[in-house]
């Protein structure tokens, strides 16, 4: 169904009366094994879903609705059997062309499946197919130039975020509970923020390390998933470590609902050396979700942004180098060649933007790995570091098209997502949650960074967050 507040705000929401009901993924593979649910009903009404909100949001780039629909029929084992998914157009998934967002990729299957693509079929879930992202990931938007914009059903005027934007989308209206996403600068987390839902982004390799990592100096990436509730998080993990269990890191296990201690937590909503730079209904979000935090026994004190001056823009120079190789060497990054002459104007101009300082990235490499350090010094002093995921709610279709001049681009980029690399660079885990929402009704995602490792401990405060402060779904907006 489609609504219109009386701010026209255009929201687009597939939630009705079926199956799926507002029913996370964990209480539909319940269902589905005490027979209260049919597997195959779950699935088509899924994909009922999808047809109903495709038209306006744009989300899947290819569908794979014939072969779910198949799968259905079958016999389904695991902790999310029969539940619905998708996966981002840079995994792999046998039969399914990945075409990761860029009109410069050949639409060819894919002539095997991914490792964790694997793993959600052992964990019982059925692929619809893959959901939309921006040119290689390469940015915060999904408006890729292969298949236009994807919207927010939040305001189909407005982006999902990026780069795993139309996973969001799918999530947020109700096709799916539960879709992949991977993260190498926010990409879990912002388009989590911008959409209204549970964005966790693991310690570095908690999945398994992704091969395009094993090219690169410092790994950024992450896989994940992206949820309406805590719930669904915190099993997905606790279920794929049954089947990869990284030894070098603590397990997750099963969550605890409720932190085992009083937390050090410390907030911040400035970029290093700068004054706060984030809109009024965005701080006055994270004072709120400050003071809540006190008001469940933690210990909550306000800083500075300890960070250093430089830091976003060595990870731009950095993220730069990842467009570099995208373009040049695609053939072994993603064992394709590409038609470089369609690459988008953004992939270029980070190429340009990387070949103009790659006489710094010796340095730049030395103190990214650094900051691994810094970080764990100040996460010696806390539990916690709270932030804004964004320092804006979710911006008009346009605002970060791929197509802008670059400075004008770049400098939207940096005023929009200065908070999320801190994890990504350091390896330690991070999560948005929807606490909010700005006077207009939109979503204010909140971000909770962790120690490395602890990941537990992040999505037992998460529960807690939750329980406190329930998650407002577009179903409940309509209603």
């Amino acid at each position: 169904m489609t609504s219109t507040t009386k701010n026209s705000v255009q929201r687009v929401s597939a939630f009705t009366s079926d199956s799926l009901s507002n029913h996370d993924a964990v209480e539909i593979s319940r269902l589905v094994t005490k027979g209260e649910l049919c597997s195959l009903d779950v699935v088509r009404d899924s994909i009922a879903r999808s047809r109903l909100v495709s038209p306006q949001l744009n989300a899947i780039v290819t569908d794979s609705f014939d072969q779910a629909l198949s799968e259905a029929k079958g016999e389904l084992n695991g902790p999310f059997a029969g539940v619905p998914t998708f996966f981002k157009d840079n995994e792999p998934v046998y039969g399914l062309p990945t075409l990761r967002g860029s009109r410069a990729i050949r639409s060819e299957p894919s002539i095997a499946s991914s490792a964790l693509v694997t793993m959600f079929g052992a964990l019982g879930m059925i692929s619809l197919g893959k959901s939309t992202m921006p040119e290689f990931g390469l940015t915060v938007s999904t408006e890729p130039l292969l298949s236009g914009a994807t919207c927010n059903p939040w305001d189909i005027s407005r982006t999902p975020g990026g780069s795993s934007g139309g996973a969001a989308a799918l999530v947020a209206s109700g096709v799916v509970p539960l879709a992949h996403g991977n993260d190498g600068g926010g990409s879990i987390r912002v388009p989590a923020a911008c959409c209204g839902i549970v964005g966790f982004k693991p310690t570095r390799d908690r999945l398994g390390v992704l091969p395009t990592s094993k090219m690169v100096p410092i790994k950024l990436f992450t896989q994940g998933v992206l949820t309406r509730t805590v719930r669904d998080s915190a099993v997905f993990y606790e279920e794929a470590e049954k089947i990869f269990k990284n030894p070098a890191l603590p397990e997750i296990g099963k969550v605890s609902a409720t932190p085992s201690k009083p937390l050090n937590i410390t907030y911040m909503s400035n970029l290093p050396g700068r004054a706060n730079n984030v809109d009024a209904d965005v701080s006055a979000a994270l004072l709120q979700t400050a003071n809540l935090c006190r008001e469940l026994g933690h210990n909550v004190t306000p800083i500075d942004n300890p960070f250093p001056k430089k830091l976003f823009n060595d990870f731009a120079i950095y993220w730069a180098m990842l467009a570099f190789f995208a373009k040049f060497h695609s053939k072994k990054l993603f064992l394709i060649e590409i038609d470089k002459k369609k690459v988008e104007p953004f992939t270029t101009s980070l190429t340009r933007f990387f070949m103009a300082r790659s006489v710094t990235l010796p340095a730049v490499i030395r103190r990214l790995r650094k900051f691994t350090m810094l970080y764990e010094q100040l996460m010696g002093q806390y539990d916690i570091i709270l932030s804004p995921t964004t320092c804006h709610t979710a911006p008009k279709i346009g605002y970060l098209s791929p197509e802008l001049p670059f400075p004008e681009l770049y400098s939207r980029l940096e005023q929009f997502v200065p908070f999320t690399c801190y994890q990504n660079i350091s390896g330690a885990p991070g999560i948005s949650l929807p606490l909010h929402k700005d006077q207009q009704g939109l979503p204010i995602g909140m971000h909770f960074g962790g120690k490395y490792g602890l990941d537990s401990e992040l999505l037992a405060l998460a529960y807690q967050l939750e329980e406190a402060n329930p998650f407002t779904t577009l179903l409940q907006m309509d209603r």
